[in-house]
């Protein structure tokens, strides 16, 4: 089952709904949050196949999961999970888990966080 997030941040950013991780139709497809640092936006890709350029304006877009685009820089290995959004699977109180927090796509600061809205299958 996959999650369901918005993207916010303190500059005023707000993403749509943004469906990541995977279904129940199909558990070979896997979704994660992209931004585009020139259109401003976050929205998801398929992990495997999809190309790393905005749907809108055609510039390349980061993964959010990438080294450098999220802070604390060790959590996801500490934590021992693939994608630092994947801390609430893990058996770790939720007082002890880091605030995570990406790379925004509107002012550059590592001030973005995703929040969680749900599931989706």
């Amino acid at each position: 089952m996959g999650e369901i997030f918005q993207a916010e941040c303190g500059c005023g950013y707000r993403s749509g709904d943004l469906a990541v991780g995977c279904g129940m139709a199909d558990m070979n497809r896997y979704n994660v949050p992209v931004a585009c640092p020139v259109c401003h936006s976050v929205r998801v890709v398929e992990l495997q196949h999809s190309p790393r350029r905005c749907r809108k304006c055609k510039m390349e877009v980061y993964y959010l999961h990438e080294a450098g685009n999220f802070a604390p820089a060790d959590v996801a290995r500490v934590f021992r999970v693939p994608y630092p959004w994947e801390l609430d699977s893990t058996t770790v109180a939720v007082d002890e888990r880091p605030a995570v927090r990406y790379r925004c796509p509107k002012c550059w600061q590592m001030t973005l966080r995703l929040e969680s809205c749900g599931c989706w299958d």
